[in-house]
């Protein structure tokens, strides 16, 4: 995925940032963590597709923690303070 412009550039003075993606298993979640962690952000990735959340994981063992978490469920908000 590239960045281009204006986004790239702010991506990576905020390298370092924190930040928690919910639903990062699939679709727009996913490809935000994964932009995310190459430009050098901590990202904090949750969501009910385990395998893909440990694959982001391994991809970007520095960068990123994984928690799975079904936001229907109702002890989400505890499993994200976890």
């Amino acid at each position: 995925m590239e960045q281009k412009g204006y986004y790239k550039d702010w991506l990576h003075r905020k390298a370092g940032t924190k930040i928690v993606i919910m639903g990062a298993g699939s679709g727009q979640g996913l490809r935000a963590a994964v932009m995310l962690a190459l430009a050098g952000w901590k990202v904090g990735v949750a969501g009910r597709n385990v395998k893909v959340l440990k694959a982001i994981k391994q991809k970007f063992p520095k960068n990123v923690e994984w928690a799975e978490i079904d936001v229907t469920h109702d002890d989400a908000p505890k499993r994200l303070e976890g």
